[in-house]
C-alpha cells in the first residue's frame, strides 16, 4: 500500500552523510553514507517492509540460509548475471515481480538489510566474516616520523553492529593500497572490483586503513631542483633575466587594484600571480627593496579577502554547509564559475591560500 514519505539528508560530516525515509504510519529507513564503506546498509524502524529493486532486472533470488552471527543471507542474480548478496534478519524475502523482492512482513524494530556486490570470480561465502557491520563515520588521523623523513595516516571508521570479525569491509583505491601499512596489508580479502573512475578497489577487513609515505625531500620546495642532487640554483643569466622581469612586473603590476573582481576565481588567480613575484623578489633575486614593495601590495589586497569586502564576499550557506560565493545568488551557476554552485573550490580558494 503507498504510504506518503519524507525524505532528508543530513548529518553531513567530512566524509559521510546521512539519508532518513519517514512514512505516514510511523515507519521509517536510515542509511549512512561514507567514502569506502563496502555495504550499502539500511536500518528499518517500525511499520515498514523492506523492498529491494534493480533496474536491471531479477533473475532468481536464492536463500542460503543464516550465517555466523544469525543473519539470513541471499544471493540474488540480477539479468546481467551480476550476483548480489543481502544480509538481514528478514526471514522471508521474495521476488514480486521481474525487478524487485519484498519481505514477507514489517521490519520491526531495528532490522538492517546490507548489500554488496558480489566481485567476478569470487566465492559467495566472501562477505561473511564481515555482514552485520557497518561503518557511520569516518576520521582522518596522521603522524610524521622525522627520523626516517616519512609520514602516515589512518581512515578511522566508526561503527554500528557487530560481525564475526568484528570489523566491516571498506574498499580501497590503488593510490591508497600501494602504500598500506604491515597490519593493514594482512587484512586484504583478496577481492577486486572497478571503481566508477578510480581503477581498481581491492576489499579490506578492518575498521582502519593505514597508509605510509615517504616524504619529499625537504630541498624541494619552488627552487629548481635536481631528483639526484637535489637544489642546484640558478645560472647567472637567468638571475639576470628575471632580475630584470621582476622589476618591470612589480613596477608596472598593482595587485590590488588587479585582484578587485567579481570573481574569486579570477581574483585568486591574480594574488596567486602576486604572491609569486613577491616569492621572486625575496628569495630568488634577494632584492629586499623591491620586496617590501610588493608586500605591501600584497597585504593590500589580501586586506580585502580577509576583511570579506570583495565585490561579491563569500557566505556561508546553512543547507550544505559550506563558504560560497554570493555571485550566483540569482539562480544563474554561470557566475563566478559555479563558485556559488560548490564548483572548482579546491583551486578557487586553493589560489588565495
Amino acid at each position: 500500500e503507498s504510504q506518503q514519505y519524507q525524505f532528508r539528508v543530513g548529518e553531513c560530516e567530512r566524509f559521510s552523510a546521512g539519508v532518513r525515509f519517514d512514512i505516514s504510519n510511523g515507519g521509517s529507513l536510515r542509511s549512512k553514507f561514507i567514502q569506502g564503506m563496502g555495504f550499502i546498509t539500511g536500518i528499518y524502524e517500525g511499520n515498514i517492509t523492506p523492498r529491494i529493486a534493480s533496474k536491471v532486472g531479477i533473475m532468481r533470488l536464492d536463500k542460503v540460509g543464516k550465517i555466523n552471527n544469525g543473519l539470513n543471507k541471499y544471493i540474488v542474480t540480477l539479468n546481467d548475471n551480476r550476483k548480489w548478496v543481502i544480509y538481514s534478519q528478514v526471514e522471508d524475502f521474495r521476488q514480486v515481480d521481474p525487478n524487485s523482492c519484498v519481505a514477507g512482513s514489517q521490519a520491526g524494530s531495528g532490522v538492517i538489510v546490507q548489500i554488496a556486490k558480489l566481485p567476478p570470480n569470487s566465492n559467495d561465502n566472501c562477505y561473511d566474516n564481515v555482514a552485520g557491520c557497518y561503518p557511520t563515520d569516518m576520521k582522518i588521523s596522521s603522524s610524521i616520523d622525522e627520523s626516517s623523513n616519512s609520514a602516515q595516516y589512518s581512515f578511522n571508521y566508526i561503527t554500528e553492529g557487530s560481525s564475526f570479525s568484528g570489523k566491516t569491509v571498506i574498499w580501497s583505491l590503488p593510490h591508497q593500497y600501494k602504500s598500506f601499512d604491515d597490519e593493514t596489508k594482512r587484512s586484504d580479502m583478496n577481492l577486486q572490483l572497478d571503481a566508477t573512475v578510480s581503477g581498481v578497489m581491492r576489499a579490506i577487513c578492518t575498521n582502519k586503513l593505514t597508509m605510509r609515505e615517504n616524504l619529499p625531500d625537504k630541498s624541494l620546495a619552488f627552487d629548481p631542483w635536481n631528483e639526484n642532487g637535489g637544489f642546484k640554483g640558478y645560472s647567472q643569466n637567468a638571475l639576470n633575466l628575471i632580475r630584470e622581469v621582476c622589476n618591470r612586473e612589480i613596477n608596472g603590476f598593482d595587485v590590488c587594484n588587479a585582484s578587485n573582481t567579481d570573481s574569486m576565481y579570477t581574483a585568486g588567480k591574480i594574488v596567486d600571480k602576486g604572491a609569486y613575484l613577491l616569492f621572486t623578489a625575496a628569495f630568488v633575486i634577494n632584492d629586499d627593496n623591491l620586496a617590501r614593495v610588493q608586500l605591501k601590495k600584497m597585504k593590500n589586497a589580501m586586506a580585502r579577502f580577509i576583511e570579506n569586502k570583495q565585490q561579491c564576499p563569500l557566505i556561508y550557506d546553512t543547507n550544505w554547509k559550506g563558504l560560497v560565493s554570493n555571485a550566483g545568488l540569482d539562480g544563474n551557476f554561470y557566475k563566478d564559475f559555479g563558485n556559488t554552485f560548490y564548483n572548482d573550490h579546491h583551486f578557487h580558494y586553493g589560489y588565495h591560500i
